[in-house]
């Protein structure tokens, strides 16, 4: 679930698997400026990195890509 932050960002968490490398798929949202993972900027990519997380946009698509599952994880975007 979401839900907007004081700053006008959206907060997304989610539990995963610790370690494991997962994706959040976001549609119609092409204002993202800037994405944090886990309180870490995450840099925007056109390829995905071999490690660490990172975020693209795509036909309207945000896609974050979660490098390394903290078990818990909290995404920002803004």
């Amino acid at each position: 679930p979401g839900a907007g932050a004081p700053d006008g960002a959206l907060v997304l968490r989610g539990a995963f698997h610790a370690g494991a490398a997962c994706f959040w798929v976001l549609g119609g949202d092409t204002a993202t400026q800037g994405v944090t993972v886990n309180g870490d900027t995450a840099p925007r990519a056109d390829a995905w990195p071999a490690q660490g997380s990172a975020w693209r946009q795509a036909d309207g698509w945000t896609i974050v890509r979660v490098g390394a599952s903290k078990g818990t994880d909290e995404i920002r975007l803004k």
